[in-house]
């Protein structure tokens, strides 16, 4: 079954906002949709985007777990299974909208490589490394949520963006996590170097 999508703006701008401080950058959506009347392929394309974004961090983290000091597993397996409930959420969104979430849209071919990056890194680099290589994928990963969630606002696709807010939410409590456990080890290690 198809939802009904239409705008809920006048204006085409999106995120359009003012910035609230140097981590939140002023986006613009283009004034027309590429394709669909009321751009339902340009959100096809970045829920689909966000769908192989979140299934590469399921991957990702399961390759951090393998590196992982034993204290940090359970944390990092629970994030983990929240990247997969989020894919397969976003699979479902993709299905609902009549497309196909295996046809993979320009923009989850761009998101492939950017994740090769945080691949490389987790691959081959210390646990330090690791965490400083996840703080990469979960900034990306919250700042791609709020964009969906807008388009969907734009949109007035209700039942989306609710999902996506409640993505985010998870989305912010990795984020905080991560950022914790690497500003806990640095501080640790400059502090057994001071000793």
């Amino acid at each position: 079954m198809s939802r009904k999508l239409t705008p809920t703006r006048k204006n085409s701008r999106l995120l359009s906002r003012k910035s609230k401080g140097p981590s939140r950058a002023r986006i613009s959506m283009p004034p027309k949709p590429v394709r669909g009347p009321r751009g339902e392929d340009e959100f096809i394309d970045k829920c689909t985007e966000r769908y192989y974004f979140e299934s590469a961090g399921v991957s990702l983290y399961d390759a951090a777990i393998r590196k992982a000091p034993q204290q940090f597993r359970a944390k990092l397996t629970e994030i983990r299974d929240q990247e997969r409930a989020h894919a397969q959420m976003l699979r479902e969104v993709i299905r609902t909208l009549d497309a196909d979430p295996g046809v993979m849209t320009e923009s989850a071919k761009l998101s492939q490589i950017e994740s090769s990056g945080v691949i490389h890194v987790i691959e081959h680099g210390n646990f330090e490394a690791v965490m400083d290589a996840l703080l990469v994928l979960e900034l990306v990963d919250n700042a791609k949520w709020e964009l969906l969630i807008e388009i969907a606002d734009e949109l007035g696709d209700d039942e989306a963006k609710e999902s996506f807010e409640d993505a985010l939410g998870d989305e912010a409590d990795h984020l905080v996590y991560i950022r914790e456990q690497i500003v806990q080890t640095t501080m640790y290690r400059l502090q057994t170097r001071a000793a």
